[in-house]
């Protein structure tokens, strides 16, 4: 509930995925492994497959790209990195409601329920998005047309502003992308997946 708390944590995980981006472009990890590449030295099954597997996740880091292109795509992860902090804040800051009626709209609440509720002035019921207070609607109130306000209101977590923000995740995306090599994003997360194409 303490707001100087969150914006400390909000700095403290910006800080971390700033900084785990660079550890993990740190080129001399990448140039180890190529010379033991080099060597060719024969690895048993499960070594084999896991350094096969590190080298062509460093392929899709863009270690073999041109300098600048690997500027690019870690430019691009470190805005993706913001983007999803700022995204989940609005998430967890959003507030909205629905009203209830005490005569008409509780039917299938609880009394318990009920009594935890806020009331406005007009001693009407307030049903936020809150855990506490969304599930248990949810799974009890006899009202559809109210669950389904809620369920639309809570779906809607994170306002216009994140509806901005996963247009440009999806450009981000697209252009790293296209810079690994890969016709879309689908494409590069499949790879590594049973389905291994779009």
């Amino acid at each position: 509930p303490d707001e100087s708390v969150r914006l400390a944590s909000r700095n403290a995980i910006e800080n971390y995925q700033n900084q785990i981006v660079d550890i993990e472009y740190d080129p001399e990890i990448y140039q180890s492994l190529k010379v033991y590449a080099e060597k060719n030295e024969e690895l048993d099954g499960d070594a084999q497959k896991l350094f096969s597997e590190m080298l062509r996740d460093y392929r899709r880091m863009g270690f073999d790209l041109p300098q600048n292109e690997q500027d690019t795509l870690k430019a691009n992860l470190k805005e993706l990195a913001q983007l999803e902090t700022e995204f989940s804040q609005n998430i967890n800051e959003y507030e909205d409601h629905i009203i209830l009626s005490p005569l008409l709209e509780v039917g299938g609440l609880s009394p318990d329920y009920l009594d935890r509720l806020k009331r406005n002035e007009q001693g009407d019921f307030i049903v936020t998005l809150d855990y506490p207070d969304y599930f248990p609607f949810i799974q009890q109130a006899d009202s559809s047309i109210k669950r389904e306000e809620l369920m639309h209101k809570n779906l809607r977590k994170g306002g216009e502003r994140n509806i901005e923000i996963l247009k440009r995740v999806l450009v981000l995306r697209a252009e790293n992308a296209k810079l690994l090599g890969y016709k879309s994003h689908s494409a590069y997360v499949l790879e590594t997946r049973m389905a291994k194409e779009p």
